[in-house]
């Protein structure tokens, strides 16, 4: 079974706004230290990662997964090569789930609200990391919940072959024994650092590989307050927005998949009848 999808409205250049250095005109009719509204809802999210699942979607079952994979055929120089493209989790701390993902945008939201180009680390209170994500802060119980979910991250490794590409060059990562982390260290309030000070404040880095593409704009942005309403409704639909974005991206009236192929990229459960997978997406 194929899956057809056709986009209702294609985003212009002047509709998407432009990463830039310069400071933007303050709005005095907005909250003070709060981003300009142009920049409010748009997050840069790193090409790879719309494509490829990183995330599950559901809580349900989480502890029994150790790893997801996606493998397939991808053309490089004329040369067809066999990817795979698998994420497994720390054995200290569950696969990241719906939690971590909610936690990875809203960190990529604080980025952006940085400036250009990106810089590492990333810092921030628990208030402001729950205010960004939307969700509900309880003190040191949403701490807890949210330092397990950094953690799921932090731990989790990606073993690509022929799937991740490079930013500046378009060109496939090497593969390497160790892998591929999405953060290279998370350090929490009165953490020890490596030379012996104390952290004052929550920080995680991005590690080297994927700053470096996000700052090269091997990445596309995504509407933050879309996102949250979608992936309110089912993380499966802002999982899809992600990988239509991604799809779209070129110059296509009409995108064609196979439906189990689809499901690996999400990733969701091949359903067996059509009725049922057209209801689920």
């Amino acid at each position: 079974m194929r899956v057809r999808f056709r986009p209702i409205m294609r985003a212009t250049p002047t509709q998407i706004p432009a990463l830039t250095a310069k400071p933007t005109q303050l709005d005095p009719s907005r909250e003070r230290g709060s981003p300009p509204r142009t920049l409010r809802h748009i997050v840069q999210v790193e090409t790879n990662l719309l494509r490829f699942p990183f995330f599950a979607l559901h809580t349900k079952g989480l502890r029994e997964i150790d790893a997801k994979e996606v493998r397939g055929t991808r053309t490089e120089n004329g040369q067809s090569h066999e990817f795979v493209f698998r994420v497994s989790r720390n054995t200290d701390h569950l696969y990241p789930g719906p939690l971590s993902r909610k936690a990875h945008f809203a960190l990529l939201s604080l980025l952006r609200k940085q400036g250009f180009p990106f810089r590492n680390p990333i810092a921030f209170t628990w208030r402001q990391l729950a205010r960004e994500m939307q969700v509900a802060y309880s003190g040191s119980t949403t701490i807890s919940r949210l330092k397990d979910a950094l953690h799921s991250t932090l731990g989790a490794m990606i073993k690509s072959s022929y799937a991740l590409k490079e930013g500046e060059s378009r060109i496939t990562l090497p593969a390497r024994e160790r892998g591929y982390m999405l953060y290279s260290e998370c350090l929490f309030t009165n953490d020890r650092r490596v030379d012996g000070t104390v952290a004052d404040q929550n920080f995680v880095t991005l590690s080297d590989w994927y700053l470096a593409n996000l700052n090269s704009l091997y990445a596309a942005p995504i509407d933050y307050a879309l996102w949250n309403r979608l992936n309110d409704r089912s993380p499966l639909a802002s999982r899809l927005y992600e990988f239509l974005l991604f799809n779209f991206s070129a110059a296509i009236d009409t995108f064609t998949i196979n439906y189990a192929k689809l499901c690996q990229f999400l990733p969701a459960k091949v359903e067996p009848y059509a009725s049922q997978a057209k209801e689920q997406l």
